[in-house]
């Protein structure tokens, strides 16, 4: 996702500049709708990736009520099982990509 987010504002940083800069029509209406398309993207992306945390905090407070039933698991000790790994390999990841 950081890869689609990054190329994402990319297009839509060049695209500004081509609005101002262009002299011709015809390149400042396509810098206009790329600017319009990207921003919508951009928009769409965040949307998804908001839901997606909120699916995940409902299913660790979901499983933290029923792992140890009647009581309960404490819902940051399952978010952290979850998270921790997670981050170490998107670390691990972006190191191998030469992005960090």
């Amino acid at each position: 996702m950081t890869k689609a987010s990054i190329a994402n504002q990319f297009e839509i940083q060049s695209s500004r500049l081509a609005l101002d800069k262009a002299q011709n029509q015809e390149v400042k209406s396509f810098a206009q709708q790329m600017v319009e398309d990207h921003t919508k993207t951009g928009e769409n992306l965040n949307e998804i990736l908001s839901s997606s945390g909120a699916c995940l905090m409902i299913a660790a407070d979901t499983a933290a009520r029923t792992l140890a039933a009647p009581a309960e698991v404490p819902v940051g000790i399952l978010t952290s099982l979850i998270a921790g790994p997670f981050f170490l390999w998107l670390l691990f990841r972006l190191q191998r990509e030469g992005m960090t």
